[in-house]
């Protein structure tokens, strides 16, 4: 086999080996971009839908951001899109709010409310937690 000859293969075979290289990256570029809005680890239902982890983080945030303290020391889970709201908060309206709160935050499709009123002494009451 000629020099040319061996040249012109080795040519080939760079060329095929480049287009397989540009046609890998483009398929792996297609996959990543049908799931770039789709955080790891959370399942896809239709729409978008963050994780559990994410959502337990974004309702603890809208909590926090109230300033109020108690609202502060709501313990917070998420399983499959359902907040879970647990401990105890000042007042009935705090109870509420905190419900509002969680729901309004984008993915949860539930809120389970089972945090308890503490009644004041203020209100002329020993400290106790209402359920």
């Amino acid at each position: 086999m000629s020099n040319r000859a061996i040249s012109s293969t080795q040519t080939i075979m760079a060329r095929a080996g480049q287009l397989m290289l540009v046609a890998s990256m483009a398929v792996g570029l297609a996959a990543c971009q049908s799931t770039a809005d789709q955080p790891m680890g959370s399942e896809r239902t239709g729409q978008y839908s963050m994780d559990d982890g994410a959502l337990t983080n974004a309702v603890k945030a809208k909590l926090a951001a109230e300033g109020t303290a108690s609202l502060q020391r709501v313990n917070v889970t998420t399983n499959n899109g359902t907040v879970q709201l647990s401990g105890i908060v000042e007042t009935a309206e705090q109870k509420e709010q905190a419900s509002r709160l969680a729901g309004q935050v984008n993915g949860v499709r539930r809120v389970d409310n089972a945090l308890q009123v503490r009644r004041s002494e203020a209100a002329g009451q020993p400290d106790r937690v209402l359920q």
